[in-house]
């Protein structure tokens, strides 16, 4: 269960503008400013993968667990917008990884 900061921010950084931009704004619909997304915009601000310097600035309740939603969430995100012919294969991907990285 455990996402690693690195992760998680090459993850991040790997969208495009546009991305970025849909996915807050798919996330801010869904619910009125939610933690994970606080934390998103903040890999952002940051533009580094520092936990302590995250932890710090946003003083979240179970930080992990948030960082671990939002993984989870940017993941559905890409899946869920990408070309329809690698749609089927993405999915597949996500899905061996997650089941990987849970062992």
């Amino acid at each position: 269960m455990k996402t690693t900061s690195i992760e998680l921010s090459n993850l991040i950084f790997s969208l495009s503008d546009k991305e970025k931009r849909e996915f807050s704004n798919s996330a801010n619909k869904k619910i009125a400013q939610p933690d994970y997304l606080l934390l998103f915009n903040a890999y952002i601000q940051n533009g580094s993968s520092d936990e302590n310097q995250l932890k710090s600035k946003l003083k979240l309740k179970n930080f992990e667990r948030v960082k671990h939603y939002l993984h989870k969430q940017v993941l559905q995100y890409i899946a869920t917008n990408s070309p329809l012919n690698t749609q089927k294969e993405l999915m597949n991907m996500i899905i061996a990884a997650d089941a990987l990285f849970e062992r």
